[in-house]
């Protein structure tokens, strides 16, 4: 019994150190939770922004990978033709958010996106 407290105990310490953060959309605000790999909710807030409108284009719905760190892009993968890449490169150049009516845009794109032969 005195074991299962005890896990119990860390559990919840754990739980509470889980890093978060609020940030206010307009309207809406939204609990953004920081994977240890990720810089800061810009950045979950930009990748995700990228990869939704990935998802939109045909020529990048697949195979194109975004990761974003201190607002430095970083696209990968393997597409079938440059029109691809460059659509891909397009999309996370443009991207912007906009937090508490201010805009975020990406420092820099690097595209590490290669066209299969």
């Amino acid at each position: 019994m005195k074991h299962t407290r005890t896990v119990a105990a860390i559990l919840v310490v754990a739980l509470c150190a889980t890093t978060g953060c609020r940030k206010k959309l307009g309207n809406l605000t939204l609990d953004v939770y920081i994977h240890p790999e990720s810089g800061t909710p810009d950045d979950i807030l930009l990748a995700t922004t990228i990869r939704k409108e990935f998802a939109n284009n045909p020529l990048t719905a697949n195979g194109v990978y975004v990761h974003v760190l201190n607002l430095h892009v970083v696209l990968a993968g393997t597409v079938s033709t440059a029109e691809a890449r460059d659509a891909a490169y397009g999309i996370a150049d443009a991207a912007k958010i906009v937090v508490n009516n201010v805009v975020i845009t990406r420092v820099d794109v690097a595209n590490l996106i290669k066209v299969q032969k």
